[in-house]
């Protein structure tokens, strides 16, 4: 597997997804958390008004890699 996309904005992951399925293209997700506190610190962040930021990073097979960001290149443009 081999590192497409990331993005925070939750909309994008959700077209992205939307578009791999679409093309019938597997693909594996991993949400991390970008913040410097850690997940179970919630009440702290609450306190800190810190807003939470996740990232989501897209992963598919090396075999479906290219077709993957020309079709990425041509809803988003250059990557």
């Amino acid at each position: 597997m081999v590192k497409l996309y990331s993005t925070k904005d939750s909309r994008q992951k959700e077209q992205v997804q939307m578009l791999l399925s679409q093309n019938n293209i597997p693909y594996k997700l991993k949400t991390k958390n970008s913040s410097p506190l850690h997940l179970m610190d919630s009440a702290v962040l609450g306190s800190m008004k810190q807003p939470f930021e996740l990232i989501h990073t897209f992963l598919v097979s090396e075999k479906d890699a290219d077709r993957a960001r020309q079709l990425l290149q041509d809803i988003y443009g250059s990557l």
